[in-house]
């Protein structure tokens, strides 16, 4: 697995070596200065000022600022007193010189992780001079990896997204993954990357399918299977440009999406953050009709189940996974495969599992409640393995709670069937309807309604 290219960190490495020899004496002293453990931010930026056509000295202080640990405010002072435009004016002076491109490009990613200093970068010009160097060096993938880590958190700043759309910033990270698909670092940071590029503007996600985002990160899927760190990042890339887009959501699974993220999560059975991921960006892609059946024929409900079971205490993985499941059960032929492989098990174990998280009693009585639609067999399933206990305690730990109350009524409302009218009653339902009638009127008021009827 290929970490650095000929011309990576190591073979910088030696050029700064060699250029440290030819300093004269002059600027040792100063490079000195700049390595001294007690040397502040303003003495390294005052240094570079003084000193811009000194390679030496750039390279030195531009280290230092990679490195140096700064608390916030010592970060703000950088930003508001010209800290941005020192760095440029050395990139700019010094375009030839690999290793001061890298080094300002750490130097730019150490000091970028504050929303304030990802605006003043873009302000003083810093995406136009990240963007020449990762052009001036496409085959040094040391630049590559770090000159998209400092453009993903550019990307997080939403007061940026004007700029760096009508910039090359997205073809640029693109070509870097495709360039440099062995790479694992490229790969993860390009999937951050595109993960915060498309959580903005809807321009934003058009302008990376355009320059195709989705393709190079199923690719990186694909060539970097055993990663789990990759998958997730690729998978939450994924998840992010297929949101509140159905386009993409289509052009997703086109490229292979659906079945990278199945992989992923048969593979990496154990990695919450895959599973969790996985769970969401399936989620997300079976709003699509023909994205519903894929994921129910390709094994996607099966590997969300086992999530379940696998990490069952993880209440992140239970409620995406609930979710998930929401929305394929929609389509009767997955509500058929959700029950044969234990969905209903599954569910009801995460409400008890985690039933002081509102969300999961939600989305779990969602689940059941698609489950039990028109299906008498199906209520009576339910009401056999125990969901009539996880509905109950929902309504009474979340009795301030609108969405709880009124999905655990839907829920309850799809059971009462003849067989099920005595489970109910000995379970004290119609008291806890009542409850919710009363407290949520407008919400629930027909649905209870219905039910005390029946009960």
């Amino acid at each position: 697995m290929q970490r650095t290219s000929s011309t990576g960190s190591d073979a910088m490495e030696r050029i700064s070596s060699q250029r440290s020899l030819n300093a004269n004496n002059d600027e040792r002293q100063l490079v000195e200065r700049i390595q001294s453990s007690d040397s502040g931010y303003q003495e390294v930026l005052k240094l570079m000022r003084e000193n811009v056509n000194s390679q030496v000295i750039q390279l030195a202080a531009l280290k230092k600022l990679a490195e140096k640990d700064l608390n916030p405010q010592e970060l703000s002072d950088i930003g508001a007193n010209g800290g941005f435009d020192v760095i440029i004016r050395g990139m700019a002076s010094h375009p030839k010189e690999e290793d001061i491109q890298f080094a300002a490009c750490r130097a730019f990613w150490n000091l970028s992780g504050s929303v304030d200093n990802q605006i003043a970068i873009v302000e003083a010009g810093g995406v136009d001079t990240l963007l020449a160097a990762m052009d001036t060096y496409k085959d040094n993938s040391s630049i590559q990896e770090k000159g998209m880590a400092v453009l993903s958190n550019l990307a997080a700043a939403a007061e940026n997204q004007d700029v760096i759309l009508a910039s090359e910033v997205i073809t640029v990270v693109i070509e870097g993954m495709n360039k440099h698909s062995e790479n694992v670092e490229v790969q993860q940071t390009g999937c951050a990357a595109i993960t915060n590029l498309a959580s903005h503007d809807l321009d934003l996600k058009k302008a990376l399918v355009d320059a195709g985002g989705p393709g190079a990160i199923v690719v990186s899927m694909i060539m970097h299977s055993t990663d789990a760190e990759l998958q997730e990042k690729a998978i939450r890339a994924l998840r992010n440009i297929s949101a509140n887009d159905d386009d993409n959501k289509v052009i997703v699974n086109n490229v292979g999406g659906i079945d990278a993220i199945i992989t992923a999560m048969q593979v990496h059975r154990d990695e919450p953050g895959v599973q969790e991921a996985g769970a969401w960006t399936l989620s997300n892609l079976a709003a699509n009709k023909d994205n519903k059946e894929i994921i129910g024929d390709s094994g996607g409900i099966d590997v969300i189940v086992r999530a379940m079971w696998v990490h069952s205490e993880d209440a992140a993985v239970q409620e995406w996974a609930c979710r998930a499941l929401w929305t394929l059960s929609v389509d009767e032929t997955n509500k058929q495969i959700v029950i044969d492989v234990g969905g209903i098990s599954a569910v009801v174990n995460a409400m008890h599992a985690h039933a002081g998280e509102g969300t999961v009693q939600e989305k779990g009585c969602g689940v059941l409640a698609n489950l039990a639609a028109n299906d008498d067999n199906n209520k009576v399933r339910i009401v056999e393995e125990e969901a009539l206990d996880a509905v109950v305690m929902a309504m009474v730990l979340h009795t301030d709670n609108k969405l709880v109350q009124d999905r655990s009524l839907s829920l309850l409302k799809k059971l009462a069937c003849a067989s099920n009218i005595k489970p109910m009653q000995a379970a004290n339902v119609a008291e806890l309807v009542m409850i919710a009638r009363d407290k949520f009127p407008g919400k629930c008021g027909d649905k209870a309604k219905h039910l005390l009827a029946m009960l």
